[in-house]
Parts: structure tokens; C-alpha cells; sequence
């Protein structure tokens, strides 16, 4: 019952994997991946195929051996690992999703004519550093 639930467990997160993995090589292109393999196949067989051999493959096939063998701390370790990929592919969308936030919101600003400052209005950034500057400096400086 456990190599059952581990292998489906397996098979879960790498077709996550698998489809994260397509998602962004079609939104950003194949330069996107590390893995050179899946680079070459997503751009000479395309990003659903590659994803789908590339990622899906190995999956399919350690849980194939592990089950057949039955040894359910090998399919353990590469859940273990599967949850780890499926990790970092969600850290990557969230800093991509937060990096697209930013970028729309420094274009709007050059669109709205913006004076490059950055306080609100009626707000001024003092003319002379407050007076505990001034003091650390002298210090500094031997006075």
C-alpha cells in the first residue's frame, strides 16, 4: 500500500513538474532551462514534448524501477527530490510574478511623466543631513 501511494505521489508531482516546466518554456522560450537536453528538445521538438520526455521520463522510469524492485525508500528519496523541483519551480513563479509587478510599475511611471522623485507630493528631502551625521563625520575625521 505505501510503494502504491509513493508512486502515485511521484507521478503527482512530476506531472506538475512537467507542466510548470512547459508553461515557462513557452513564455519565455527555451533559453529559460538550465538542462541543456531539455533546452535542445524544446527547440527542436517543442516545449510540451520536451517537457513531457525530459521531465516525465525519468519520473516514469525510477518509479517504474523502484516498484518493480519493490523498494519504497528508493521511491521515497525521489519523492522526496520530486517535491524539491516542484518547490523551486514555484519559488521561481513567484519571484518571476513579483519581478513583472515591479517592471509594470516602473513602466507606469516613466509613462506618467514622473520627475524622478520618489517622495510624495509636497514632501522634500531636506538640504542638510540631520545634525548626528554631521557629529559621526567629525569623529571620523579627527575634529
Amino acid at each position: 500500500m505505501l510503494i502504491e501511494i509513493l508512486a502515485a505521489a511521484n507521478f503527482v508531482l512530476g506531472a506538475f513538474d512537467a507542466y510548470i516546466t512547459k508553461s515557462r518554456i513557452e513564455e519565455y522560450g527555451p533559453q529559460v532551462e538550465l538542462n541543456s537536453l531539455l533546452k535542445w528538445m524544446a527547440t527542436h521538438l517543442g516545449p510540451s514534448i520536451a517537457s513531457v520526455i525530459g521531465v516525465m521520463g525519468p519520473v516514469i522510469g525510477w518509479t517504474l524501477a523502484a516498484v518493480s524492485f519493490n523498494w519504497p525508500l528508493l521511491l521515497a528519496f525521489w519523492v522526496g527530490f520530486n517535491v524539491k523541483r516542484v518547490e523551486t519551480q514555484l519559488v521561481s513563479l513567484f519571484v518571476l510574478r513579483h519581478w513583472h509587478k515591479a517592471q509594470k510599475l516602473i513602466e507606469d511611471y516613466k509613462k506618467s511623466g514622473g520627475s524622478g522623485a520618489t517622495l510624495p507630493p509636497g514632501e522634500s528631502t531636506p538640504k542638510e543631513p540631520p545634525p548626528n551625521i554631521w557629529k559621526y563625520s567629525e569623529r571620523k575625521n579627527g575634529r
